[in-house]
Order: structure tokens, then C-alpha cells, then sequence
């Protein structure tokens, strides 16, 4: 996962330094969408630290945590590909 996340990451920031492909809120909800990856990350690490006494629920978070970034990933991906459809012809 970490390896797609920096692939997407540069793919990303090559699209914000060539904007003229995508418009302004697509990449907007794309960057949002990525950026919340990293939230999450930080809120399950919190959760895991408070419950490290149960490995059972630290499995959970772990499954959960991956779950939860595979689908901001999509949500992110979806955002760019509606900037795609949405696009004005010039």
C-alpha cells in the first residue's frame, strides 16, 4: 500500500503542476481525499496505542485502518476521473 500511495502521491503532484488536464475541483477533492489517508492512519495508531492490552482489537484497527485507506484512495481516484468527464472543452 505504501508503495501506491507514493506513486499516486507524485502522479498527483504532476497533475497539480500541470493543471491545464484536470480542473481546479477535481484536484481539490482529490488532494482532500488523499489527505484524509493520513489522518486516518494517525486516528487508528491512537486507537491501537489505548488498546494495546486486547490484540484482538489491535488486529481489528489494523484491518479497519487498511480498509479505510484503500477506499480514500478510491474516493480519490473517482475525484480525478469526475474532473475528466467534467471537463469544458476550450
Amino acid at each position: 500500500m505504501t508503495w501506491i500511495l507514493i506513486a499516486y502521491l507524485l502522479l498527483l503532484g504532476l497533475f497539480t503542476y500541470k493543471p491545464e488536464r484536470f480542473p481546479d475541483f477535481a484536484l481539490r477533492k482529490a488532494w482532500t481525499w488523499l489527505g484524509l489517508i493520513g489522518i486516518s492512519h494517525a486516528v487508528f495508531a491512537l486507537f491501537r496505542g489505548g488498546n494495546s492490552h486486547s490484540p484482538s482489537d489491535m488486529l481489528q484497527a489494523g484491518i479497519w485502518e487498511d480498509g479505510v485507506a484503500w477506499l480514500l484512495l478510491g474516493l480519490s481516484m473517482l475525484a480525478l476521473a469526475s474532473g475528466l468527464s467534467n471537463r469544458r472543452p476550450s
